[in-house]
């Protein structure tokens, strides 16, 4: 497959990806409480047959958001989610692997873990994390390096134009594949982590 033109030398780009290990059939948009999952979510993540790199997740809704950044208007959001611009987010405390956190954004109104754009997304997704009174120290976004080359890509498909990696990340000594929120700078500064690990964290969506 070839990669897509990048305007920015230093930046990596979404690339266009025929791997695709997972499925679903949009389900009617979900109300739920806030502190409360999905009455429709299985108890437990269904398993999948992944015939390629998890982390290369690509699925039908991939690619929804927009690439330029957020739209101005604002809309109305599920009861228990928060509205921002254009976007509705939910932040769940369960902890979960990347890729299965991923997938229950996916199963959710068919969103994926959060995209942070701007700072200013940024600085309303560690309020949304902070107000939620969690004493969780990394919540999971959607960042992460398929490829393992250290080049990122956000898993709906929007450009990495925006950064904010806390000190010393991303880590060329213990490098992670997947991005975390830290607790340390108040959920506004990213690090890489091992994707294994289990954080709780943030889906965002279009209603």
């Amino acid at each position: 497959m070839g990669r897509k033109a990048a305007h920015n030398t230093a930046m990596c780009v979404p690339m266009q990806q025929s791997c695709m290990f997972f499925t679903c059939t949009p389900k009617p948009k979900m109300q739920f409480k806030k502190k409360e999952k999905p009455q429709n979510l299985p108890p437990h993540l269904p398993a999948f047959t992944l015939p390629c790199d998890p982390l290369l997740i690509v699925s039908s809704f991939s690619g929804q958001e927009a690439q330029t950044g957020l739209p101005q208007a604002r809309i109305s959001c599920p009861e228990g989610t928060n509205a921002y611009r254009s976007y509705c987010y939910y932040f769940n405390e369960d902890r979960e692997t990347w890729v299965d956190a991923e997938l229950y954004c996916q199963y959710m109104n068919s969103g994926n873990l959060v995209s942070v754009l701007t700072q200013s997304e940024g600085t309303f997704v560690a309020s949304l994390i902070k107000e939620s009174g969690t004493d969780d120290f990394n919540v999971w976004i959607g960042l992460h390096d398929p490829k393992k080359n250290r080049c990122w890509h956000w898993s709906s498909g929007s450009l990495v134009s925006y950064k904010s990696w806390d000190i010393g990340a991303p880590s060329s000594t213990n490098p992670g594949y997947c991005v975390s929120l830290t607790s340390s700078s108040g959920f506004k500064r990213w690090r890489d982590v091992p994707c294994e690990d289990k954080f709780s964290f943030v889906c965002k969506f279009k209603n």
